[in-house]
């Protein structure tokens, strides 16, 4: 009965001390917390920045049965991980690392501070039931500029190459050069900002919270997560090839509506439902029925 009485007690304890550690961080590194914010509201291709924190919480409380089983105050780990954060916080601030750098850096402290005290309040049992939210937490570090710049660039060419294939299958005439379309009366660019970035990140954030609730296997959740990208990637073509369409045949007032600036969550659909039929097809109980359909067709196997 002692053993009972002081278990919620220390759990209390554990909880309460967490959020105290997690409020000083908060406190601490409110400027940093502050300018990432700012660039997650302000910059379309770090918009899901803000989210992150939040979703990786979520996901800790509605697995809280199962991660905080066993825990234990363990600084032996917790330390050493608040002394890396800690070191990565001055590394940001250090005038030898470049101002477009510096978030990113900054981002990362604070996941690795906010890792830390997990790790020193719940223990290794815990961490790992948690490993998934954890390493989530890794998605709130802003990818620097150049190395985002390749994404979108390779993005931007994949939407292209969709969106040639799609023309020839609708039979619309189009002159490729580059990353621009020469069509009857209407000459378009599959720039940047079309490069499907925004839709595709969100993407991939639902692909990985998919994969850890309907896919057990390591390498499926892999697949799915990869998926992703082509998914995106032949949504944008899609969009590109309707809106065309629709200007070169309808209205040309199409090209400049709000099907084309808000129509995006018209067109997310596509993916939503690419994403599902790629769930479905991944999933183990998927596998075990083929198993078992083989099995009714030949019972000799």
């Amino acid at each position: 009965m002692e053993h009972s009485s002081t278990a919620p007690s220390g759990a209390r304890k554990r909880h309460l001390t967490f959020f105290a550690a997690w409020v000083l961080s908060l406190i601490a590194l409110w400027g940093p917390l502050s300018a990432l914010v700012t660039l997650s509201v302000d910059d379309y291709r770090y918009s899901h920045i803000v989210l992150i924190p939040f979703i990786g919480a979520g996901l800790i409380y509605l697995k809280r049965k199962h991660i905080f089983v066993g825990e234990r105050w363990f600084p032996r780990l917790g330390i050493p991980l608040l002394a890396l954060g800690a070191a990565l916080y001055v590394v940001g601030r250090s005038p030898l690392t470049s101002q477009g750098n510096s978030l990113s850096v900054f981002g990362l402290a604070i996941v690795v501070i906010w890792t830390a005290e997990f790790v020193w309040c719940y223990g290794p049992q815990a961490s790992k039931a948690a490993l998934f939210p954890l390493l989530f937490l890794l998605l709130f570090v802003p990818i620097p500029s150049a190395l985002l710049d390749v994404v979108i660039v390779g993005l931007q060419r994949g939407s292209t190459e969709v969106t040639q294939w799609l023309y020839w299958v609708v039979g619309m005439p189009a002159f490729r050069e580059g990353f621009q379309f020469s069509l009857p009366g209407l000459t378009i660019e599959v720039a940047k900002e079309c490069s499907s970035i925004r839709s595709g990140t969100a993407l991939f954030i639902t692909g990985l919270l998919a994969g850890y609730a309907f896919i057990r296997s390591p390498w499926r959740r892999a697949c799915l997560v990869a998926l992703t990208i082509p998914i995106a990637m032949f949504t944008d073509g899609v969009r590109i090839v309707i809106l065309t369409w629709l200007t070169v045949h309808v209205d040309r007032g199409y090209l400049y509506g709000s099907l084309h600036h808000e129509g995006g969550a018209v067109f997310s659909l596509i993916s939503v439902v690419a994403l599902m039929v790629a769930i479905v097809m991944l999933s183990e109980d998927k596998l075990r029925w083929r198993r078992g359909t083989r099995r009714l067709a030949d019972p000799d196997r």
